[in-house]
């Protein structure tokens, strides 16, 4: 089992894809629905969410070594199948995201549209393999930015709903084994005409 000052690794990992991977969704969405914030933050955006997506494959490997000193139960396969879905939906959210920049920056670095290219973005440009870099715009740009930010988009919800997902089957699971806890919330005062929640629920 991975371990980190004595804790399971897991524990710290998770909490770096929480709060990293729904930021980079929301910063995503902003780049995909306003064109002023992709062409100000876009390319800030794909490092900052570069590096987001790499805490999943590692939080899932530290996981899974957990889970190998853990019992099996139905919470924690749960909770391990939502995390090794999340693995191939970060990667395909991040490169969708990749893509839309790249796209956005060949508009206004080889069309001329929107704002100019600061000198960070043109040396991204010009270092560009030439399969990627065409030499004159086409007709093509404005049809796959369109794409690109359709996709973008429903990648970061899909993103987010995995997160949230994932986050709430491992906490039940991790929970769930405190039946102190579940006794405590049931003896707990309720607000006159609150629903009666069963423990595990």
């Amino acid at each position: 089992m991975f371990t980190v000052f004595g804790l399971p690794a897991h524990i710290l990992l998770v909490h770096a894809v929480v709060v990293s991977l729904p930021l980079s969704a929301l910063l995503t969405l902003g780049v995909a629905l306003s064109t002023r914030f992709r062409e100000r933050y876009g390319v800030a955006v794909v490092a900052f969410t570069f590096v987001a997506t790499l805490w999943v494959p590692l939080a899932t490997q530290a996981g899974e070594s957990l889970r190998g000193a853990l019992p099996s139960t139905p919470l924690i396969a749960r909770h391990a199948m939502l995390g090794n879905l999340l693995v191939p939906f970060a990667a395909a959210f991040g490169l969708s995201l990749a893509a839309l920049v790249w796209v956005d920056l060949l508009r206004r670095a080889i069309a001329g549209e929107g704002r100019a290219p600061s000198p960070l973005e043109r040396w991204i440009v010009d270092r560009a393999p030439r399969i990627a870099r065409p030499s004159r715009p086409g007709a093509w740009l404005g049809p796959t930015l369109a794409g690109a930010r359709t996709l973008a988009v429903a990648l970061s919800l899909a993103v987010g709903v995995l997160v949230v997902l994932a986050g709430d089957s491992g906490a039940r699971a991790v929970w769930s084994h405190y039946p102190g806890l579940n006794a405590a919330r049931a003896k707990a005062p309720r607000a006159p005409g609150a629903a009666v929640t069963q423990p595990g629920s």
